[in-house]
């Protein structure tokens, strides 16, 4: 009689092997797409780093930028055409300013060049002037404007106006014919640029250059002298002749002698 604490026996039906599972990998959760990654959105940073940078930002676009690093939103992508579109823009606008300061730069240059030309010009022309209006008087007669010339007599008092100066010919403190200058309307009495060799008759005034005429012992004496820096005066011509009076004749100096008869001198120089 069967025992009726055992158990009964498996039939061989039941006593097969497990059906076995498909090969494969394990699936993870960590394998399954986030719903961060789904929708596009990162996942937020450390919130408290974030706020700290935010907090320490200088700039709005820093301070911007934290503040998206914060929320866990990335910054708009700018896309590719439109960064070509701004950069092509930039180049433009670099161009445009680079041409309209370099046309500034032209504009100041021409006018300054101009302005030098044109004042060299200005000073040319009024240094002209005053030499050619140097009034040059001789005996209360017209300047010439054309050419610069007179002649004064010394028996008359005449004098000659020329470069700012009037010329004539005086008797210095110790009793010397002097030929000399003063400033035009000065009394001063006149500073001597040569003594006169005779006794003076008058002198002519030929392209700034005078020649003073005067009787000596043995006939009469040009003498000549450039009034400017290192002019010095000469015996320009002599003859046994008296000069009794003087004129001028173009580019001759006409003398008219004791004798009646009139000599002319060429003039032309300092010799």
């Amino acid at each position: 009689m069967p025992d009726s604490n055992s158990r009964p026996s498996r039939s061989s039906s039941t006593n097969q092997s497990p059906t076995p599972r498909p090969a494969g990998r394990r699936f993870r959760s960590s394998d399954a797409p986030s719903s961060a990654e789904t929708s596009g959105v990162h996942a937020p940073i450390n919130a408290a780093a974030a706020a700290k940078h935010a907090a320490h930002a200088t700039r709005p676009e820093d301070e911007a930028r934290a503040r998206r690093a914060a929320s866990g939103t990335q910054e708009p992508a700018v896309p590719a055409a439109a960064r070509r579109q701004n950069g092509k823009r930039t180049v433009a606008i670099a161009v445009l300013v680079g041409c309209a300061l370099a046309a500034l730069l032209l504009f100041v240059l021409g006018n300054a060049l101009l302005g030098v030309m044109l004042y060299d010009d200005r000073a040319d022309s009024l240094d002209t002037a005053a030499l050619v209006d140097g009034n040059t008087s001789a005996n209360g007669g017209d300047a010439s404007a054309e050419e610069p010339q007179g002649v004064a007599r010394y028996a008359d008092g005449d004098t000659i106006d020329a470069m700012s100066y009037t010329y004539s010919i005086a008797t210095s403190e110790d009793g010397r014919t002097i030929f000399g200058y003063q400033i035009q309307g000065s009394s001063a009495a006149p500073i001597e640029l040569l003594e006169v060799a005779g006794d003076p008759v008058g002198f002519v005034m030929k392209d700034y250059v005078f020649y003073i005429v005067s009787n000596t012992e043995d006939g009469f004496c040009v003498q000549s002298i450039l009034h400017a820096d290192g002019g010095v005066a000469s015996i320009y011509r002599t003859g046994d002749v008296t000069v009794e009076d003087i004129d001028l004749d173009g580019s001759d100096l006409v003398l008219t002698g004791a004798d009646g008869n009139v000599y002319t001198v060429a003039l032309g120089g300092t010799e």
